[in-house]
């Protein structure tokens, strides 16, 4: 679930992943991260679900110089460590519009600063539609699909994944997908980004 704008959106989806005893990764942009929402986002991870980052606002990445773009892959790690009160290592990035080509449509300089920040995949999907009947079918055995914290989407999530399940697919979060450990080692060493490093 990309952005996280709506909390009841995500509250939603994440009593949906309880009731069905499911996982999936969040990709919240750092700005919408808010120790108001402290409960909810420790919710989340408590409920074996994932947190990645979809950078701080939403900028395409490749478009950026250097620095902004060290801030926009790493910023949100300090905020969302201060909204949990601990640090909790984000492990899996989304790129805003599944995109990281500069201006040339190359993505050798984000992939090379991305590598730098500690993000080995860039992570896109395969299936990304709002209607649950023309989802279904598209959803294969290691599946990405994208969702926005939208009523519409969570609607449909509602939907798929009880049809999903019952087809012997299993959730996951995407760290899995892609061959991390599933266990996160949390700590109560706070990040803080020092921007002279980048």
């Amino acid at each position: 679930m990309d952005d996280c704008y709506d909390m009841d959106c995500i509250q939603e989806t994440l009593d949906i992943c309880k009731e069905y005893g499911i996982v999936m990764t969040f990709y919240p942009l750092g700005v919408v991260l808010d120790e108001k929402d402290r409960d909810l986002w420790r919710s989340i991870v408590d409920a074996g679900c994932e947190i990645g980052t979809h950078t701080m606002r939403h900028s395409r990445l490749g478009l950026n110089e250097n620095k902004v773009m060290y801030a926009c892959i790493l910023r949100p790690q300090e905020v969302l460590d201060r909204v949990l009160g601990y640090h909790y290592p984000i492990r899996t990035l989304r790129p805003p519009y599944g995109n990281i080509d500069d201006e040339n449509g190359s993505t050798a300089k984000a992939m090379r600063m991305l590598k730098k920040a500690g993000y080995d995949h860039v992570v896109n999907w395969d299936v990304s539609q709002t209607d649950p009947v023309k989802a279904l079918p598209r959803v294969q055995n290691g599946s990405i699909l994208l969702y926005h914290a939208r009523p519409a989407d969570v609607r449909c999530i509602r939907t798929l994944v009880p049809q999903l399940l019952e087809k012997g697919f299993e959730f996951v979060t995407v760290a899995e997908i892609i061959g991390l450990d599933p266990n996160v080692t949390t700590s109560t060493d706070l990040y803080t980004l020092d921007m002279s490093l980048y």
